[in-house]
């Protein structure tokens, strides 16, 4: 089955394949990368309406298959690789330390993080159909947040609007992505969207691995993806520990979340 919110970070546990289908690297599009920061900057997130990802998340959720979703990962990495690398440049490179899909939580305005600075991002991956609200200019924003059941934040709608914050509403019709400030206050109205979020090694080394079943191709997978970026300006690593097949399911029956060790 998928990760929901209340098994974070495993993967689901089918251990086949579906067919791999190619995804064009964003800067093939008309998108310039500074439009990209300047909208993290200033709004918070930036929206991609895209049929193809669309697509791989019904596929992914018709097979409910680790590995499928791994080969998921990695599409939305080379997706997205140069708007990654550009954010954590300065920092020299950065992890991706949690990848899972989060559950609709309508009137829930949750948040990832509070740092002074942008140290972290999600990406969403859209089905088909889906709706969210984000929160332009929460990011920036100090204002007061509560631990929720899980490890998200929620921040309070009063507090927002007496800030002077508007809430934007995107529907992805045939599916997309969200590459957003994950100090940004949003909402899931419909979908359950594929959510990696990376951030600066530092802040990854105190967050409990991604569990991985320990398995060849699996092992091969992921080298292969991080190879790609060891001799890139911006390495992009994986925050991920590998178990026995049998333990892998076993987690997956947990009631009991697996929670960060720390997250702020």
């Amino acid at each position: 089955m998928f990760r929901r919110d209340s098994h974070p970070r495993v993967f689901g546990t089918e251990l086949h394949l579906v067919p791999h289908i190619g995804i064009a690297k964003i800067d093939a599009m008309a998108t310039a990368l500074e439009d990209v920061d300047r909208a993290l900057d200033d709004k918070g997130f930036f929206n991609i309406q895209d049929a193809a990802m669309g697509g791989r998340m019904l596929a992914i959720e018709s097979q409910q298959s680790f590995l499928s979703e791994l080969q998921l990962t990695g599409d939305t990495v080379s997706r997205i690789e140069s708007v990654i690398r550009n954010s954590f440049h300065r920092y020299g490179g950065c992890t991706l330390g949690h990848a899972m899909i989060h559950g609709s939580s309508p009137d829930h305005i949750i948040c990832f993080r509070k740092d002074r600075d942008r140290r972290s991002i999600l990406v969403l991956v859209w089905p088909p159909g889906s709706q969210a609200k984000f929160w332009v200019g929460s990011h920036k924003l100090d204002l007061p947040v509560k631990r929720g059941p899980e490890y998200h934040l929620h921040f309070s709608r009063e507090h927002l609007e007496n800030a002077a914050c508007v809430e934007e509403q995107i529907f992805f019709p045939n599916g997309g992505l969200t590459v957003l400030d994950a100090r940004l206050g949003h909402e899931k109205y419909t979908g359950d969207p594929f959510t990696l979020e990376f951030a600066t090694n530092d802040v990854v080394a105190e967050w409990t691995p991604m569990y991985f079943p320990k398995m060849q191709d699996l092992e091969g997978k992921i080298a292969e993806m991080q190879n790609e970026s060891r001799n890139k300006d911006t390495r992009i690593s994986f925050n991920y520990c590998l178990v026995s097949i049998e333990d892998f399911k076993e987690m997956r029956t947990r009631v009991k979340p697996i929670v960060d060790k720390a997250r702020p």
